[in-house]
């Protein structure tokens, strides 16, 4: 069973991330790793606004057509 995406865990493990890449005696298997774990949380946070946008639009634009 997986595990619920949270968007704000990501952005922190996301921050934790950036400052580890800013440590110079990093190892480039580390420095490889970081980054691609970096991209898919930066994949699946866009992915949780796009959807919270098209949700709201469509939320928008149910309410509008009742006339609220």
């Amino acid at each position: 069973m997986s595990k619920k995406f949270d968007y704000d865990t990501a952005i922190k493990e996301i921050n934790q991330i950036l400052l580890d890449l800013q440590d110079a005696e990093i190892p480039m298997a580390v420095l490889e790793e970081k980054v691609l774990r970096a991209s898919h949380l930066i994949e699946r946070c866009e992915n949780e606004l796009t959807q919270l946008e098209s949700t709201i639009e469509r939320t928008l634009s149910k309410r509008s057509e009742k006339g609220d």
